[in-house]
């Protein structure tokens, strides 16, 4: 397993989406091309912008918010998941939504500064990155717009379902 750390549009993609698999970190079966779940409570470091909610059942710590998984509308994910991109979110203060593919050279760079405890792993983990940078597509987003970003999150992997449906 390597273990990466991710950001899906912090709150706003768990309150778009059906599931949940993760806030931000997650089990990548490397020899499966899997993501594993990992449903633990969300960290937020504010509340949500308009007109998103935190749920019942939030836990403001003062300086997080805790939101626990059972609080969320999003039943969690139970089993692993294909990896069908990378994509590395950058919040930027200009409000278009920036994405673009980038090499795997690119990739496995972020890959290895996003890794937890690459050491644990063959070549210390570059091996690892180096492989997925350069089997699974990867993609740069910046934006400041949290909802126009998990717009674009979801169109990448929409194209990707459909390219992948049509080599079927």
């Amino acid at each position: 397993m390597f273990r990466l750390t991710f950001s899906a549009c912090d709150h706003t993609a768990v309150i778009q989406c059906d599931d949940y698999l993760s806030d931000k970190l997650a089990p990548v079966d490397f020899r499966r091309m899997a993501v594993h779940p990992y449903a633990h409570a969300l960290c937020l470091k504010s509340s949500p912008p308009q007109p998103y909610r935190l749920p019942s059942g939030t836990l403001d710590t003062g300086e997080r918010f805790h939101v626990p998984p059972t609080a969320l509308s999003a039943g969690t994910v139970k089993e692993p998941l294909p990896l069908a991109a990378i994509i590395f979110i950058r919040r930027s203060p200009a409000p278009p939504v920036i994405s673009q593919s980038i090499t795997a050279a690119r990739a496995a760079a972020r890959l290895m500064a996003n890794a937890l405890n690459p050491l644990a792993h063959l070549g210390d983990g570059l091996d690892v990155a180096v492989m997925l940078s350069q089997t699974v597509p990867c993609f740069e987003l910046e934006s400041g717009d949290l909802h126009r970003a998990c717009g674009a999150v979801e169109t990448i992997l929409c194209q990707r379902a459909v390219l992948s449906a049509a080599g079927s």
